[in-house]
């Protein structure tokens, strides 16, 4: 039982994963998406694309934020693809979002085309950390900014945390940007919440 919760906070599916699980974890991680929201900046911010966008209540408020930005999504469920898309329809019609369903294996975009992508709470599902950061990073811009965001190896203490998880600490995460190819990496921490919040950031060479 246990274990099949833990898949559902990997992958959302299904009536349990709409309604659920997905508005839970929005409420449980909101104050990493705070710092999350904080570090993207995204008034600043012409192209973004977030990975793993779950319901897309943080793109809906990215969009809100950045009037004149278009916010892109990626999800490797196809039922969050589904929930996001009812969610933020008017700003899909708008031209103001558009949303994809794929996975970090290969980005259905093309070269240097984002200022900025983001992730948040998807780090300890990576199956290839360092070629899955080099694909997000193939499709920034030079100069373009990569946000990671997510709960430190101090989580992994929690019961039943270990289950379909790789727990990374802030060095760790941040070795395997620079191994990636990006520079200028530097993180944000909240440590007095529990369990302890950390945004990465880097930056892609310019050339």
């Amino acid at each position: 039982m246990i274990a099949a919760v833990m898949r559902q906070f990997k992958k959302p599916s299904g009536w349990v994963g709409k309604r659920l699980v997905g508005p839970f974890l929005n409420v449980f991680h909101a104050p990493l998406h705070e710092l999350y929201l904080d570090t993207i900046d995204v008034q600043t911010e012409n192209k973004i694309l977030e990975i793993g966008f779950g319901t897309g209540r943080l793109l809906a408020r990215m969009a809100a934020l950045a009037k004149r930005a278009v916010v892109s999504g990626v999800d490797y469920s196809e039922d969050m693809l589904q929930e996001a898309q009812r969610r933020n329809r008017d700003l899909i019609a708008q031209n103001r979002m558009e949303l994809r369903l794929g996975d970090l294996a290969r980005l259905d975009y093309p070269d240097a085309c984002f200022d900025t992508v983001c992730t948040a709470n998807t780090v300890y599902y990576w199956p290839d950390p360092v070629n899955n950061v080099r694909e997000m990073a193939r499709v920034l811009r030079p100069g373009g900014k990569l946000v990671v965001a997510f709960r430190t190896t101090a989580f992994a203490r929690f019961r039943h945390a270990q289950l379909g998880f790789t727990w990374y600490s802030v060095t760790q995460v941040k070795a395997i940007l620079a191994e990636a190819g990006l520079v200028h990496i530097e993180s944000r921490q909240r440590p007095l919440i529990r369990p302890p919040c950390c945004v990465v950031v880097a930056r892609k060479a310019v050339a």
